[in-house]
């Protein structure tokens, strides 16, 4: 699942291990630019690690990726 709503970063109520993956964008900016640019970076990162059963918040700065 893809989203931009950062109330899914709450494992406590969306373990990742209860998925198959969730992936929170949280653009600077609700525009198409913003969250395509932040789309192409998880994709990016799916060249190595894996999206199964886990959460990842990606930002401008960073990937965070829990398990």
């Amino acid at each position: 699942m893809i989203t931009l709503d950062l109330d899914f970063s709450d494992m406590r109520l969306f373990p990742p291990s209860a998925h198959v993956g969730i992936w929170i964008l949280p653009p600077a900016s609700q525009s198409v630019m913003g969250i395509l640019k932040l789309l192409e970076r998880g994709l990016y990162m799916l060249k190595t690690e894996p999206t199964d059963r886990r959460l990842w918040i990606v930002e401008n700065e960073r990937i965070q990726i829990r398990d």
